[in-house]
């Protein structure tokens, strides 16, 4: 089996990423929970998830089995690793609100969203679903920054 450098570079970018995420959700383990599972472990959960992901990308072959195939790894999928990147490092210094509008704006950009009217307003609304989930029905306090 030969692995593709596209694949290589992928997955090691995922595997990155998760990891920067990891640190982020392990940095929580000092909330106090009364009762039930950790607010974290879900995420965390997810992130080995995805981490897994990257591992698969980068055994996955090297060659396309048909030209209707699409590729795991490309320019797309490594600007949204970078995006994630940037995100889960401007979560604290920016705050939630913010980050997390701008870097879904971005990541539908990148995906060949070009509607700009609905991107921003459908990226508007979950975000702000979101926040208020969090704040008022979960009464889970979100990362808090400079701007919001």
């Amino acid at each position: 089996m030969k692995i593709s450098r596209e694949n290589l570079l992928g997955g090691l970018i995922i595997i990155a990423l998760g990891i920067i995420l990891l640190t982020q959700a392990y940095a929580f383990e000092s909330l106090n929970t009364d009762d039930g599972p950790h607010p974290m472990d879900y995420p965390k959960v997810l992130i080995w998830i995805f981490m897994a992901l990257g591992l698969l990308i980068i055994v996955s072959p090297a060659r396309k089995s048909s030209d209707n195939d699409l590729p795991l790894f490309s320019l797309r999928t490594a600007a949204v690793a970078g995006i994630l990147v940037l995100y889960a490092l401007l979560l604290d210094v920016v705050g939630f609100g913010v980050t997390s509008f701008v870097a879904a704006c971005a990541v539908g950009y990148t995906m060949g969203w070009h509607n700009w009217k609905s991107l921003v307003l459908s990226n508007l609304a979950g975000v702000g679903s979101i926040w208020l989930l969090f704040n008022y029905v979960l009464s889970i306090a979100l990362p808090r920054g400079f701007l919001l």
